[in-house]
């Protein structure tokens, strides 16, 4: 099995371009994922602190 480096020399530049214009594209979806499920989380435990808020306006 040949690893990336021997792949990259083996290549056609064309192929090279190409690949390195596909890894750089997929980057900011992993990092975006990443973000999402932060983001969700927050978003989820900010809801929760606001019920928390109200219930305790509302029957205290």
């Amino acid at each position: 099995m040949m690893d990336e480096e021997e792949v990259q020399e083996r290549a056609s530049p064309f192929a090279r371009l190409e690949y390195e214009e596909w890894k750089r594209h997929q980057t900011p979806h992993l990092e975006a994922k990443e973000n999402t499920s932060q983001w969700l989380f927050f978003i989820v435990l900010g809801s929760l602190m606001g019920l928390l808020a109200i219930y305790l306006l509302l029957f205290l």
